[in-house]
């Protein structure tokens, strides 16, 4: 008869290596929270049946995030699936919860009606059971290790700087002509931190040039174990103020986030491992620098006085605004008007929406017709943004976009090769983190695997492609265009 840990062990295929003690010490911490949790979303206000049931889901969902936790109790801080796990909780577990709890009727903030949030939070749900399912699936090794990399024997150092000082060039001359179209330098409070845009696209683009720049100086002090106290490193530094100046003038607190975990992420996997207590510190300090600005960001319209209602209470509040209430991370609350307006309102787009990133290089001053993206257009027709505002819009999740795009067997054959996808990439990063060139690849790939999970594909997309070509062009150049395979998964272990 087998003992209850072994027979957990076996339904979770957790490690064997780890000791029973860890395993009962982290049953009776998990245990402890789910019934915390359970108290209390039951005893929360509105205590009518259509307002318990998605707290009934809420619970439901925790079980089921808590399996890659249960896996494997020890995981990769930077692993793509603790990001999914943290997003889904904040913009989909606790988001519900908020959203059910401070409503007195049926129907919500922004629109949504309780039914449509109740099955938005069911699709999302077999969603992630499909994600999981790709993520662990066995194919993920094989796939891993037939991706090619570049081989960093070969980085030439010459060709590294001729590469930044270029970009750092065009970067910055784009960055002037960004300003002057844009309003110029700030020269008061409420004009740092305003949102800035541009309808010329290829400029905000020439400036991200200067992100490359960055990222490729940074890899090449860590692989040359160079000092921030040598030229280069001073060097280094004026990069890293340059390009994070960019994002903090244009309000832009995603980027800037972004930016700052990139940076810790390569340093975490090339040099020394990140201790969780140091990573803790160091994510509250970046959420603490994307709270200021967004108070600045309601002072470019409010004055002063704006700056102070958005930060009074202190962190606490503003944190709930980013992570709860506003359109963040996983967002069910776009996710659950789509739901409530397909195809009523919005028809089913059979893939269209999927393949829009392709047209994006078109100007569209050559093409007056091209597709705005998703994000926009779910602003203009739901949210009543208006029709040709510069921006994003409100981008849904990607489960969201593959719900409008094929229903439900868009949700469980997308989300499954997302899993398989995000998890073969992972697996190709660890086995060549000491190559720096693989680092700063999937680093950029990772930016938009985080990013894809909670944005539509489009956006993703032109996001990716425009950080991508220039670095891959650019370590093509500086490894003298040296490719190697990673060595097969299966060969390693035998």
């Amino acid at each position: 008869m087998h003992s209850p840990i072994l027979m957990i062990e076996n339904f979770f295929n957790i490690d064997k290596s780890l000791e029973h003690s860890k395993i009962i010490r982290f049953g009776l911490v998990y245990f402890s929270i789910f019934i915390l949790f359970i108290v209390t979303i039951l005893f929360l206000p509105n205590t009518k049946i259509h307002f318990i049931l998605p707290r009934i889901l809420s619970i439901i969902a925790l079980l089921v995030l808590s399996f890659p936790v249960l896996k494997k109790l020890k995981l990769d801080v930077f692993e793509p699936i603790v990001f999914f796990v943290a997003s889904f909780f904040f913009g989909g577990v606790l988001r519900t919860c908020y959203l059910v709890s401070s409503s007195q009727a049926s129907m919500l903030p922004y629109g949504v009606e309780l039914f449509s949030l109740t099955l938005a939070l069911v699709w999302s749900i077999l969603g992630f059971i499909c994600l999981q399912w790709g993520y662990n699936n066995r194919l993920a090794s094989k796939i891993a290790s037939t991706i090619p990399t570049y081989n960093d024997k070969t980085w030439n150092k010459r060709r590294l700087w001729l590469v930044v000082t270029a970009f750092s060039l065009v970067g910055l001359i784009a960055y002037s002509v960004f300003l002057e179209s844009t309003g110029g330098i700030p020269t008061n409070l409420t004009e740092f931190s305003m949102k800035r845009n541009i309808r010329n696209g290829y400029i905000r683009w020439g400036v991200e040039l200067l992100y490359i720049a960055f990222l490729l100086a940074f890899g090449n002090h860590l692989k040359q174990n160079l000092s921030l106290r040598s030229f280069r490193g001073i060097i280094l530094v004026l990069l890293a103020i340059l390009a994070l100046s960019f994002p903090f003038l244009t309000s832009s607190r995603g980027s800037m986030l972004t930016l700052l975990l990139l940076t810790l992420f390569i340093y975490h996997y090339y040099k020394r491992r990140v201790e969780i207590r140091k990573l803790v510190i160091l994510i509250t300090i970046f959420a603490m620098i994307v709270v200021i600005m967004g108070g600045l960001r309601r002072a470019s319209y409010q004055g002063l006085v704006g700056f102070y209602k958005y930060n009074k209470g202190g962190m606490f509040p503003a944190f709930q605004r980013i992570f709860v209430e506003g359109h963040y991370l996983f967002d069910i609350t776009t996710f659950a008007r789509l739901v409530q307006d397909v195809p009523e309102q919005l028809s089913f787009q059979w893939g269209s929406t999927l393949i829009n990133w392709v047209f994006w290089p078109i100007p569209r001053n050559l093409w007056a017709e091209k597709p705005i993206n998703l994000g926009q257009r779910i602003g203009a027709q739901i949210y009543n943004q208006g029709v040709g505002v510069v921006g994003g819009g409100v981008p849904p999740p990607f489960i969201a976009e593959l719900y409008l795009n094929f229903h439900l067997a868009g949700i469980i054959v997308g989300m499954f090769f997302f899993g398989l996808f995000s998890r073969s990439l992972y697996l190709h990063m660890l086995e060549n983190r000491d190559r720096i060139t693989t680092l700063l690849i999937y680093a950029v790939t990772l930016r938009s695997l985080w990013g894809l999970f909670q944005s539509d594909l489009t956006q993703t997309m032109v996001g990716y492609l425009q950080w991508m070509v220039p670095l891959v062009v650019s370590i093509h150049f500086i490894t003298h265009g040296r490719i190697v395979r990673t060595v097969s998964f299966e060969k390693k272990k035998s």
